[in-house]
């Protein structure tokens, strides 16, 4: 009875330890991907940095044209790691996936679950951490019409009246976890 007793509490511990692990490293890694968007910005940020100089010589309107030039070639993967720019009004300055969207205001843009994502974006940049949740088409996927869940961090460059950002999907984390879950049952068993 004792035997049988210790055997069903290991099992028991035994099927719980995936889901715990999943949490732990899902936060983690979560947390990873964090550092990494904001090493991105931090990466197009200095892109740009030299045209943003007040000490420039360069007229304002030149140097905003070559910074959208610079923000739109610049990628930090081939498919999905791309920037955008939204002014303070949300009219689109850079957008590589939807270069149809430049120079419009897409301030009411609402994604599938009727979030206002451009505007919540930018208040994310200007009042909050900048990270925001929201659904939006993924480019690597070229029947995605619904869309998926993305993770955005945007910053503020307050000296022109723009937010600059950059996401990711969370379904790519779900897929590395899934991963691990099948690790994690191997091992139990």
């Amino acid at each position: 009875l004792i035997v049988g007793a210790i055997g069903w509490v290991i099992h028991h511990q035994a099927s719980k330890l995936p889901q715990q692990l999943r949490a732990e490293i899902g936060s983690d890694y979560l947390d990873g991907k964090k550092g990494d968007l904001k090493g991105y910005i931090k990466l197009a940020e200095n892109a740009i940095k030299h045209l943003r100089d007040p000490e420039s010589e360069i007229p304002i309107e030149e140097a905003k044209n070559k910074a959208k030039k610079i923000l739109t070639n610049l990628k930090y993967t081939e498919e999905d790691g791309y920037f955008f720019v939204y002014d303070f009004t949300g009219t689109t300055i850079v957008h590589p996936i939807k270069k149809d969207w430049v120079g419009q205001n897409k301030w009411d843009y609402q994604d599938s679950k009727d979030k206002y994502v451009i505007r919540d974006l930018i208040t994310a940049a200007r009042y909050g951490d900048g990270f925001d949740e929201y659904i939006f088409r993924k480019p690597s996927i070229t029947q995605d019409q619904h869309g998926r869940t993305k993770l955005g961090y945007v910053i503020e460059l307050a000296d022109w009246e723009w937010i600059l950002g950059t996401g990711i999907y969370l379904e790519d984390i779900d897929k590395f976890l899934e991963g691990t879950d099948s690790k994690v049952l191997d091992y139990v068993h």
